[in-house]
């Protein structure tokens, strides 16, 4: 499991993003409804993968690390941009890297 210890900084870094972003985005129907879409996504992508794998299924893509990216740099795109377009093109990012992830663990591949 080399490497693990990047997925919980991973999590500490977007539950920390979003703790203090609660505040600064108005968060309209559609933003929590699409944030909670791209969280189920994932959440079954990793139970597929670990039911296949029968190991943890974190898999670290391309894509995924593009989708860190992103969630990183939010705050400067927030700065930089309005909120809506921060979020569409953070969520853009993080719905592709989703399904592939889904995809990736569904085939039982990886990059």
């Amino acid at each position: 499991m080399e490497g693990s210890w990047i997925v919980y900084v991973n999590i500490i870094l977007v539950i920390v993003l979003v703790l203090s972003l609660i505040n600064r985005i108005y968060w309209e129907w559609w933003v929590v409804l699409w944030i909670v879409a791209i969280a189920y996504v994932r959440i079954t992508a990793f139970l597929i993968g670990t039911h296949k794998r029968h190991s943890a299924a974190f898999i670290h893509s391309s894509l995924n690390r593009l989708a860190g990216l992103a969630v990183f740099s939010t705050p400067f795109l927030l700065s930089v941009l309005s909120d809506v377009v921060t979020v569409i093109i953070v969520c853009m990012v993080a719905t592709l890297t989703s399904v592939d992830y889904l995809a990736q663990c569904y085939r039982g591949t990886k990059e």
